[in-house]
């Protein structure tokens, strides 16, 4: 309505989103804390157990941290998904070798140079709807981890107890292979054979250990983005205008998010450019990932990691890098909002970078341009 493009409007978001930021100023709590316990030129703890035994105020910051986050799933929504109560090797990397840097948005400073770009009579509306917006953008990303990754990671714990028991029964041959019982079984097995004909329920261990063959076949598959002809947008002259307005947001929101169809900008879009995000250039090594695991297993901190996309399951991964690339997205993206609040120079929505850009290429990322380029 008062023509301001989304990516002028979003620094005006910009600490918006505490559940967001929230995971990695805890862990800045425990570095900031073991950094002066430390004695000059000690080594770093190399375990939980001896960073915990660095003293009492560390043990407590670290049973707050994964009395919080243990069992949040952190690398994918799916049940088998991992959690850092499994990888503690995942969290001490974060603790070591992560980082906080300072925010380079100032949302109040944005929201003031909108603000005289509308009209002085509608400027009360405007008030309303970025009070609207920055509230909305901090429910949206704290219903993530509160409704899938923290209860798929509490049900995650469960199904593994329930899994070691029945390999230990000899129900199954490995424990991961529960994750295929149906809800039936999946009672069946955690009752046990002292209840009754429950076994008789279940699948063999050997029927089990083929439908997890066929699970992990089909997750490597790539589904289609559609399903059937491109729909066109709904028609709004035809919806009353509370739903026209809050469908028009909706159809933004999803453009603004990098997930609806190509837009005449994506269309004539330079190779290697994109949206972004920061103000400061950023030279380093890229190490190129297309899952979180992969990305945590690669990566260097101060790297540069290149992907298609971002979700939830990054946010450990970026609390490590120097900067940030993807090839889908846009300004209101899960990458994008992550980099804003986490200070990392980034550029999203890059389209191709996958196929120009390798692991240990040095690149230069120029979120003021929007461009991303191979230097060595």
């Amino acid at each position: 309505e008062w023509a301001i493009p989304a990516a002028d409007v979003v620094g005006a978001l910009s600490g918006a989103s505490p559940h967001t930021s929230e995971p990695a100023l805890l862990l800045e709590q425990i570095r900031t804390k073991l950094k002066g316990e430390l004695a000059v030129g000690a080594e770093p703890p190399a375990s939980i157990e001896e960073l915990r035994a660095t003293s009492p105020a560390i043990a407590e910051l670290v049973d707050a941290y994964m009395s919080r986050q243990g069992w949040v799933i952190y690398s994918r929504y799916d049940l088998d998904g991992v959690t850092l109560a499994e990888t503690p090797d995942v969290f001490m990397a974060t603790v070591l070798s992560g980082s906080v840097r300072k925010r380079t948005v100032d949302h109040a400073e944005v929201i003031k140079e909108l603000r005289v770009r509308v009209p002085v009579a509608e400027q009360t509306d405007f008030d309303y709807y970025i009070e609207e917006a920055r509230y909305v953008m901090g429910m949206r990303d704290a219903q993530g981890p509160l409704t899938v990754e923290w209860p798929n990671g509490l049900l995650r714990r469960v199904m593994l107890e329930i899994g070691r028991r029945a390999v230990k029964r000899g129900d199954l041959l490995e424990r991961d292979h529960v994750f295929c019982y149906d809800g039936d079984e999946l009672v069946a097995a955690a009752l046990g054979r002292d209840h009754g004909d429950n076994t008789a329920k279940i699948r063999s261990a050997a029927e089990l250990a083929e439908a997890a063959e066929l699970r992990l076949r089909q997750k490597l598959r790539t589904a289609p983005r559609t399903l059937g002809p491109e729909e066109p947008p709904p028609p709004l002259d035809s919806l009353p205008k509370p739903l026209a307005d809050l469908t028009a947001m909706v159809t933004g929101v999803v453009e603004d998010l990098g997930m609806g169809p190509p837009t005449d900008d994506e269309d004539t879009r330079a190779i290697g450019a994109g949206v972004g995000i920061g103000n400061e250039s950023f030279t380093g090594v890229a190490r190129v990932a297309a899952t979180p695991e992969e990305a945590l297993n690669s990566l260097e901190p101060g790297e540069i990691l290149v992907t298609i996309t971002t979700t939830p399951a990054y946010n450990l991964v970026l609390t490590m890098v120097g900067g940030l690339v993807t090839a889908e997205g846009g300004p209101v993206s899960h990458a994008a909002v992550l980099s804003r609040e986490l200070g990392i120079p980034a550029v999203v929505g890059a389209r191709d970078v996958m196929t120009f850009v390798n692991s240990g290429d040095t690149i230069e990322i120029d979120p003021v341009a929007g461009t991303v380029r191979v230097v060595d």
